[in-house]
């Protein structure tokens, strides 16, 4: 088994390779978020929800580059953070797909 990477552990978003990607997705988007079009708010506390985030076009939990430019895009905390729910939500489903489908090989259905 492969040993986490610091971006899996939550470090990679407070490094200097970050803070400068960040920045260059944030201007490059012109400052809107790329989901819903709203203007964002760069610096805004975090319970904003326009607040500016960067989010992954292919999610990471997908096989998505952390750092590939062309695989982020400005989003507002909010359309960021529904994201991530979505996503979450598929993968557990499909998690309880594959629990029944070894439970029926194993068991046999009734």
């Amino acid at each position: 088994m492969e040993s986490p990477t610091s971006w899996e552990l939550g470090r990679g978003r407070r490094t200097r390779q970050w803070v400068r990607i960040r920045r260059r997705v944030l201007v490059r988007d012109g400052m809107q978020c790329q989901r819903c079009g709203v203007d964002l708010h760069d610096g805004a506390p975090s319970t904003d929800p326009l607040q500016a985030t960067v989010g992954h076009v292919r999610p990471l939990a997908l096989g998505g580059d952390p750092l590939d430019i062309d695989n982020l895009r400005a989003e507002c905390r909010r359309c960021n953070v529904g994201d991530s729910s979505r996503i979450r939500a598929a993968k557990a489903a499909r998690g309880r797909e594959l629990r029944r489908a070894r439970s029926l090989d194993t068991f046999g259905a009734y």
